[in-house]
């Protein structure tokens, strides 16, 4: 006798054929986030986030996982590699910036998250990683405070204007 039972979820690394749906799953989640439909973002933003994409993923400094259900993928999550110099007693010099933490929202609160990030730091060790860093949104600090994560007082940021944003020079 046969259950149709739903099949789990599964978390797996992406690899170069995957690229296309984590460009679409990284504009999910700018949308998702900024609160506007995906097509609101500017019209030439998913052709530069699939170039982006396929430049660090040939460069190797990307390393990206996919929830998949079936045959959709549901989640996402990735990790870029920073290089940095070495420090007084740690000579790593990379460093893994977490980016694009999504999990698409009819999924959510199923535990998709957390396996997709568990799956992303438990990568750390085994790409020789000194600390990960990542900007947290609301909806995702708890889950990254329960991993061990900390506010970092020590950085501050500035902005650079980008080509035609005009003189916004400080005096």
């Amino acid at each position: 006798m046969g259950h149709n039972r739903p099949m789990p979820v599964v978390v797996r690394p992406a690899d170069r054929a995957d690229l296309d749906t984590l460009c679409r799953l990284r504009i999910a989640f700018l949308a998702d986030h900024r609160g506007v439909p995906a097509d609101d973002l500017p019209p030439d933003f998913t052709r530069q986030t699939h170039d982006f994409l396929v430049e660090q993923h040939t460069a190797g400094t990307i390393h990206s996982w996919l929830a998949v259900d079936g045959p959709d993928a549901i989640g996402a999550v990735s990790l870029l590699v920073l290089r940095m110099p070495p420090r007084p007693g740690d000579p790593r010099t990379d460093e893994g910036y977490i980016i694009n933490m999504y999990v698409h929202p009819d999924h959510r609160r199923r535990g998709i998250g957390r396996e997709l990030f568990a799956a992303c730091c438990a990568s750390a060790a085994g790409l020789c990683l000194r600390r990960l860093l990542l900007h947290a949104t609301p909806d995702g600090r708890p889950l990254y405070t329960a991993f061990g994560f900390t506010p970092n007082e020590a950085w501050l940021e500035l902005p650079v204007p980008g080509p035609g944003a005009g003189d916004q020079s400080h005096r």
